[in-house]
């Protein structure tokens, strides 16, 4: 799977490329479900890597970036990422502007470029159903079958006539 896209900015959007019996289908995702916090984390370093690689001269702290989509585009078969497009919200000194960041050559920054591999590897897990919710059915610390039943545990109560428990 070849991850070409992803969007954060009302649900999650990943666009991606699969290969089967040399034959390509690209597939769009769009989801309201949560993402794994991992997700949230790599989406994060991402918008900070591509920050601190267009200013990073910058002395000026007034100057906030947050990101909405990501693409990564890929050179024909056999594919290889060829380069990188941002599309964010970029505020400078409280003015903000629709910023488009095109054309970003994945080996000029290593810091981004391994942020946006991350990023990529977290959508994929996405594509795949590993999100948020699956932390629900982990066992957590101890767990304990539960057919057993401690020894000092109250007998249940009898039932009403009629009644049964």
């Amino acid at each position: 799977m070849l991850i070409t896209k992803i969007e954060t900015k009302d649900d999650i959007k990943i666009g991606y490329i699969t290969h089967e019996n040399e034959l390509e289908t690209v597939h769009n995702l769009s989801s309201k479900e949560w993402a794994r916090l991992e997700f949230h984390d790599a989406w994060k370093a991402v918008e900070n890597a591509v920050q601190r690689y267009f200013w990073q001269d910058t002395e000026d702290n007034e100057i906030d970036l947050l990101l909405e989509k990501i693409e990564i585009g890929y050179t024909k078969p056999p594919r290889i990422v060829q380069l990188f497009n941002f599309s964010e919200y970029l505020t400078i000194n409280r003015v903000t502007f629709n910023c488009k960041l095109k054309g970003v050559l994945p080996g000029n920054d290593e810091a981004l470029t391994r942020a946006v591999y991350n990023m990529a590897t977290e959508a994929g897990k996405y594509v795949q159903g590993i999100r948020a919710q699956q932390s629900l059915w982990e066992p957590i610390g101890n767990f304990q079958d539960v057919e057993t039943v401690p020894a000092n545990t109250q007998s249940l109560p009898q039932p009403m006539p009629g009644q049964t428990l």
